[in-house]
């Protein structure tokens, strides 16, 4: 097999054509490249991925099928005259995502290059064996696609030798006559910008009387078209238009029968429905509080003693409120999801009297106030305690020898009282009042 010359579909080749065929689509062929295998010739292998040493790639000229063979594949690539100076020992066959898919073994050909004293256009072709041509296609810009010489010369003797030139007609492309006609009725001459701008200057000036208009529908309740008119005031008919002068008669009429405030007694008006939970009408009314008629209406006398009723049950605002004056554990009723919880310290004693005058016995502080809202569950249980009151002063009628603080306007304090103790409902505390001061002045 050294001395022969073959192409190879590579593993990854064979793949994609298989699985292109399977899903009935097709592999873009793209590129082709060439090299020189290294410096000598070299058996190319189904599993190679790439040319032993590649030394030009470029696009892909022509991929047809060959006319005595539906199964090869002719792929072709041509080396421009500015690349060279190396020889072409193996071909690759190139998909649009880079894969090679086929890979031969060439003859040895030296491409020149035009600086070395001699240039010229190489056309490198490479033939492909597959199952089936149509799962492969080319893809390339047609701007870079070159024109061989042999492909040139085949398509003019090709054209020279012909004899099939057909003339154009209603159903096929061809050779055709030109004609300045406008009245003519021949269907195998192609008209002239003269004879279609003669056709629209006749027709912009071409006009109908009414007579030669034909097909011209008659206007109904479901499509426009041409109404007679009636000027009758007392007509069924659905195809003609009344005038003006039939809608002023009626509405004289409609204005001397009726004028525009006029009553009905109740006695001359039919129809009126009922009214019921799914439509609106008259309806009977009903004092009554126990009954389940869903056709008649409540009256505001059952509706005030339905009222009064439950009034008198509970207020319309009513809330449950518990109160602690000592310690204990609150428990949630019941139906009960918020608590509007107010807690109070106790107070601070009152500071003990003197008989002195110059000597001020002032009150406890009161307690701080805590209010809060909390979400709970019924069940749920809150710890109470009760802060008790501060007690109060002692009497004494001589100063004491020694002051516990002094305040903004350095009046001295001599004594103070207990202050009050703190109270709490769960983790929401109020701190008790401050004691009292006995102060001299």
């Amino acid at each position: 097999m050294d001395n022969e010359f073959y192409t190879l579909l590579t593993d990854r080749g064979m793949a994609k054509i298989a699985s292109a065929l399977a899903d009935k689509k097709q592999i873009h062929l793209q590129k082709m490249a060439v090299g020189d295998g290294g410096g000598q010739y070299y058996e190319p292998t189904a599993s190679q991925t790439n040319l032993r040493h590649e030394v030009w790639r470029g696009e892909m000229n022509t991929l047809t099928v060959a006319p005595n063979n539906p199964n090869w594949l002719i792929a072709e690539l041509v080396l421009p005259e500015d690349v060279g100076g190396w020889y072409v020992r193996e071909v690759g066959v190139f998909d649009d995502e880079g894969e090679l898919i086929a890979i031969g073994k060439f003859p040895e050909s030296y491409k020149p290059l035009l600086p070395g004293g001699c240039g010229k256009q190489v056309c490198i072709r490479l033939i492909m064996e597959v199952s089936n041509t149509t799962a492969v296609t080319l893809t390339v810009d047609p701007s870079i696609v070159l024109a061989t010489r042999d492909y040139v010369d085949a398509r003019l003797d090709e054209h020279e030798h012909s004899t099939n030139h057909p003339d154009a007609t209603l159903t096929q492309k061809g050779f055709t006559q030109l004609s300045n006609a406008t009245d003519s009725d021949d269907e195998t001459k192609a008209a002239t910008p003269k004879a279609v701008k003669a056709a629209m200057a006749e027709a912009r000036n071409h006009t109908h009387t009414w007579n030669q208009i034909t097909g011209v529908p008659d206007g109904t309740l479901t499509q426009k078209g041409i109404v007679q008119l009636s000027s009758a005031t007392d007509s069924t008919s659905e195809v003609l238009a009344a005038t003006p002068k039939a809608v002023k008669a009626a509405m004289d009429k409609a204005n001397a029968a009726a004028p525009a405030s006029h009553t009905h007694a109740w006695n001359q008006i039919t129809g009126v429905p009922d009214g019921t939970l799914t439509q609106k009408g008259i309806v009977k009314l009903n004092s009554a509080t126990d009954s389940t008629s869903t056709t008649e209406a409540a009256t505001p006398s059952a509706v005030k003693a339905a009222m009064d009723k439950a009034n008198a049950a509970a207020p319309a605002n009513h809330t449950h409120t518990q109160f602690f004056t000592t310690n204990g554990t609150f428990t949630v009723p019941d139906g009960v999801t918020t608590l509007f919880i107010e807690v109070m310290g106790g107070g601070g004693g009152g500071a003990g009297g003197s008989q002195s005058i110059y000597y001020e016995a002032r009150g406890g502080h009161a307690g701080e106030q805590i209010v809060s809202i909390v979400n709970v569950v019924p069940g749920q249980q809150f710890p109470v305690k009760i802060g008790a009151g501060g007690c109060g002063g002692a009497f004494w009628s001589n100063p004491p020898t020694t002051s516990v603080g002094t305040v903004t306007d350095q009046t001295t304090i001599y004594r103070k009282s207990f202050d009050g103790g703190s109270s709490s409902f769960s983790d929401i505390t109020a701190a008790g009042g401050i004691g009292g001061e006995s102060i001299y002045h």
